[in-house]
Parts: C-alpha cells; structure tokens; sequence
C-alpha cells in the first residue's frame, strides 16, 4: 500500500489509498461453436484506490503489455 492522496471520484475529493499488486490470469481454452480457442495468460499491474470515505475502491488503474487502463466509479445512488 503506497502513501494515502487525495483523487477526484463521483463522491468529489477523496482521500484514498493506492493499494497495488500483481494479477496474474493462467492461460485457458474456450469453446465457441464447437471450435477450441487458446487463451493466452496474462501479469497485470494494478492499483486500487480505496477511499475509506465511502467505503469502497472508486477507481481501478492496470498496466498489460504496455496497455494502459482505467476503470472509475461514475456514480453513485
């Protein structure tokens, strides 16, 4: 867990904790119509941003194969 920051999310400012780790999803086979397709394994890089001012992780950032993304909470009800 890296040093707490402040990050803009749905909820407005945060103080959130970046919480970082390594994923790693074997290689598998999937079926589609009869036809057998190799899935190849995957290492990602990810940071959670959990803010404890809402209770929960409102943003996602991942790093595969030099692909950078993100995923954010966009509202909450």
């Amino acid at each position: 867990m890296g040093e707490r920051q402040s990050i803009q999310t749905a909820a407005g400012s945060q103080s959130c904790w970046p919480i970082r780790y390594t994923r790693v999803i074997d290689p598998t086979q999937a079926s589609f119509n009869g036809l057998l397709l190799p899935i190849p394994g995957m290492t990602s890089s990810v940071t959670d941003w959990f803010c404890p001012g809402v209770n929960m992780v409102m943003k996602q950032e991942s790093q595969q194969q030099g692909l950078s993304s993100v995923v954010e909470v966009s509202s909450l009800h």
